[in-house]
């Protein structure tokens, strides 16, 4: 797993803010036989949440992942947002941009200083250039 020691604080400004997600947590439905279904929702207020979205600074930007028996291409970014005090943002959520899903893999608020949330995502099934 990524040791997320360096996710820093840093200053950003509105124009950085240049990407617009959605923050989506699970639900977890009873099917009747035992076992659960997992359903989406949106989490109130993070329908429309900007964002700016930077690759991972390190060698291994994109990675692949076992799962289903099968290997699928993945990538990974920081997505940094605004701190939000009446939501809390963890790791069994997932973002959507655009077209793509991502799991959150991890959350800091950098500092303590309740400015900043920083995310760090994978996206399965990386396309590549394809965007």
């Amino acid at each position: 797993m990524i040791n997320p020691s360096w996710l820093k604080k840093m200053p950003i400004t509105s124009s950085q803010l240049n990407r617009r997600i959605t923050i989506q947590q699970p639900t977890y439905i009873a099917d009747g036989q035992g076992g659960q279904t997992v359903t989406w929702g949106t989490v109130p207020g993070c329908a429309s949440v900007p964002a700016q979205m930077q690759d991972v600074p390190f060698p291994r930007k994109g990675d692949e992942d076992f799962q289903m028996m099968q290997v699928f291409a993945t990538s990974w970014v920081i997505m940094t947002i605004r701190f939000r005090p009446s939501q809390n943002i963890n790791d069994t959520m997932r973002v959507l941009y655009g077209t793509k899903t991502y799991e959150v893999k991890g959350v800091k608020v950098p500092d303590e200083s309740r400015a900043l949330i920083q995310m760090l995502c994978q996206e399965l099934e990386a396309t590549g250039s394809t965007h």
